[in-house]
């Protein structure tokens, strides 16, 4: 049977309805072209982001997933190599002469050092630039006071290692011990005269305190003797050449008596510009004018003689030692730096010092120490233990020309 007209037709204007309401307008009242009404734009809603905002990246590593059959192996991911930095001695005061290193940076990117308290501030104290493995060393000269001119007190102070953008990158305690001052640094005035120093020491204290506070060397001409006096009180001396000084200091230290004869007391101290420099003076005194201990001359002591020191193979045997001593629980002081001593002597077990597993050693392999240009000496030891091994690096100083361990750290 044929399908009737009227069926047909009513198909038709269904569908037919169904597509102009679909295409119409939100009534659903199909315009035509010439009655269309103007197009609505879509309203775009911003949100209002914030005036200062840094992103925090964040590291996504994929881990495949094998291919079923197809037998290739799932790929670990392995973490980030992480800052780490390091130095030698871990202790000093100011003008103390410390190797800083470290590893696990981004190659060619400067790295800055900065001290904390605990926060980094001051001026940079050095600056390196990391090679194509991620590792630098330099040295740098522990100041005396902060770029305020205060004092740095004694204690835990910090190193931090930070960017370009002042982000700090990493950071390890020192131990900074400040010397020790008279209460009363400056010249107590009695009777319109300051009064005289006790010993030679003080006498230095008392001297550089003056010049410190009068460029003028009016007062500190009280602690001068013999012609140095008289051209101080003339006004005929230039501190600066009495001082043998290409800027004004900064500040100074008193170290130590270091000689005396029939006539003179020596005295070594130090002025220092700024961080990272320092120079030495040797300061002349004499009581032979009046019983009172006076300056007689400023001089610039002469260089210590180089000697060879220990060979890079008796570094090498120093590690084997410690670590067959570690083995063996043998007494190891004999094969540590100072600065490590003293923390043991505090009670700090060796192996966190020395960032050492506090279980026995199966075996070990002492290699030939890096060919770094630094203070500091570089040996390489891979450590077996009963399931595992690890890479590390051991750091040596001399001491009484011996070789002496200061520290290790993973390699």
């Amino acid at each position: 049977m044929s399908p009737q007209p009227n069926l047909k037709r009513g198909l038709i204007v269904a569908l037919l309805g169904t597509v102009l309401t679909a295409c119409g307008t939100p009534d659903g009242v199909f315009q035509s072209a010439g009655n269309l009404p103007p197009t609505r734009q879509p309203v775009v809603t911003q949100t209002a982001q914030p005036a200062s905002f840094t992103p925090t990246p964040q590291i996504v590593v994929a881990t495949p997933t094998p291919i079923s059959g197809s037998g290739l192996p799932t790929v670990t991911p392995q973490p980030a190599a992480q800052p780490i930095l390091g130095f030698s001695p871990q202790s000093g005061s100011p003008g103390s002469v410390i190797s800083v290193f470290g590893s696990g940076y981004t190659p060619a990117a400067p790295v800055k050092v900065r001290l904390g308290l605990p926060q980094p501030m001051g001026e940079v104290l050095v600056s390196a630039v990391p090679d194509g493995d991620g590792r630098w060393n330099t040295t740098l000269t522990m100041p005396a006071s902060l770029p305020s001119g205060d004092r740095i007190p004694s204690g835990k102070l910090y190193l931090v290692a930070m960017d370009d953008q002042n982000v700090a990158l990493a950071s390890a305690p020192f131990a900074f011990s400040a010397p020790a001052i008279d209460p009363e640094p400056t010249p107590v005035i009695r009777d319109g005269q300051p009064q005289p120093a006790k010993d030679p020491l003080q006498a230095v204290e008392l001297f550089m305190t003056a010049l410190q506070h009068d460029r003028t060397g009016k007062t500190a001409s009280f602690y001068t003797g013999g012609t140095l006096r008289t051209s101080f009180e003339n006004g005929m001396t230039d501190v600066g050449g009495v001082l043998i000084e290409h800027n004004p200091f900064q500040s100074f230290t008193v170290d130590r008596v270091v000689g005396s004869d029939e006539q003179n007391t020596y005295v070594k101290g130090a002025l220092h510009y700024g961080p990272g420099a320092a120079s030495d003076r040797i300061f002349t005194f004499s009581n032979r004018e009046d019983g009172e201990w006076r300056v007689f001359k400023v001089t610039i002591p002469e260089p210590e003689p180089q000697t060879a020191g220990p060979s890079h193979p008796a570094a090498i045997e120093t590690v084997e030692d410690l670590l067959a001593g570690y083995t063996s629980q043998a007494d190891l002081k004999p094969y540590l730096a100072t600065n490590i001593r003293s923390e043991m002597e505090a009670g700090r077990p060796l192996h966190a010092i020395l960032g050492l597993h506090p279980i026995a050693l199966k075996s070990f392999e002492v290699q030939p120490p890096e060919d770094r240009p630094s203070e500091v000496l570089f040996v390489p030891a891979t450590l077996v233990y009963e399931s595992f091994s690890e890479e590390r690096l051991f750091t040596l100083v001399v001491e009484g020309n011996q070789w002496r361990i200061n520290g290790s750290q993973p390699r």
